[in-house]
């Protein structure tokens, strides 16, 4: 009998311990949609996640297609809702392809990195450009190198 209660309290410690690990924040939506053909361009991208997320060492970045970066200040949570990430975008976008890059600290501080993709009008969409991919890349290594060490 003893052995059961042992047994059963190893198991419960063991479904405790684990199920932080799945609690990673999970994207949930975004606007502009992931994918999205768009007529007119939109004034910012906004990320919606299934739990609040920090942007301490966050970011969320859009280039264009040929790689050069569009949005306009700091990603920030829209009206203090920390399950939304939100960047303003510059005035103008033309047709094009569009990358939206984001890295976000969920509740149990791992961090959570990933994109959308958006098309302007006519441009087809990114699927996996290396010239914009290899531009995103230096962009995060130069974000990377600006942290502060602790």
């Amino acid at each position: 009998m003893r052995f059961w209660l042992v047994l059963t309290a190893l198991l419960a410690g063991l479904l405790l311990w684990a199920a932080p690990a799945g609690a990673h924040a999970v994207l949930v939506g975004s606007d502009p949609a992931d994918g999205s053909r768009l007529t007119a361009a939109p004034a910012k991208v906004t990320l919606r996640f299934d739990e609040p997320v920090g942007l301490d060492l966050g970011y969320l970045r859009v280039v264009d297609g040929s790689g050069n970066r569009v949005d306009a200040g700091a990603a920030q949570h829209p009206n203090g809702d920390g399950t939304a990430v939100s960047v303003s975008l510059k005035a103008g976008l033309g047709d094009s392809s569009y990358l939206a890059s984001y890295r976000v600290t969920s509740a149990d501080s791992h961090p959570i990195a990933g994109s959308i993709r958006f098309v302007r009008r006519k441009s087809s969409v990114i699927v996996n450009d290396s010239r914009v991919s290899a531009r995103v890349l230096r962009l995060k290594t130069t974000a990377s190198s600006r942290r502060p060490s602790s």
